[in-house]
């Protein structure tokens, strides 16, 4: 009885772990993907933009991609670059405040939420930024 309880346990103990550790692999391999599909994306934008340099949509999209890979100043100087462009972007305008409050400028981040909830028609931006000036209120 014993053995047979042990034993048990045991395959128990063994399948689970072996479980977790395919379950760990499978997320290792996963992200790695991911990143290699963000270089990947990055690269045709940046080689758009090589040609289309005054492209606001394409800077932003860089931007974006730069947010997703980790490049948080490369986010906020592409955003900018878009706002530049196209100064009445309203999705340019949350990105940027939203980048900007993730590399701690929270007096930028409030001020392109603040030009969100001032210029912006469209409700799911208008309810975003307020939600991030919600945050940025908690935080302080």
């Amino acid at each position: 009885m014993f053995w047979t309880a042990t034993i048990t346990f045991a395959l128990i103990f063994g399948s689970a772990l072996a479980w977790a550790w395919l379950a760990l692999r499978w997320r290792r391999e996963r992200i790695t993907r991911h990143d290699h599909e963000i270089e990947r994306r990055m690269a045709v934008v940046a080689n758009y933009l090589r040609a289309h340099p005054k492209d606001a949509a394409a800077h932003l999209r860089m931007g974006l991609l730069r947010g997703h890979h980790g490049d948080r100043r490369g986010a906020v100087l592409e955003l900018e670059r878009t706002v530049e462009l196209a100064p009445d972007m309203t999705e340019a305008h949350y990105h940027l405040g939203a980048a900007r409050q993730r590399l701690g400028d929270r007096r930028g981040a409030e001020n392109e939420y603040r030009w969100v909830l001032l210029y912006s028609e469209d409700p799911y931006y208008r309810t975003a930024a307020r939600g991030g000036l919600l945050a940025l209120r908690r935080a302080a």
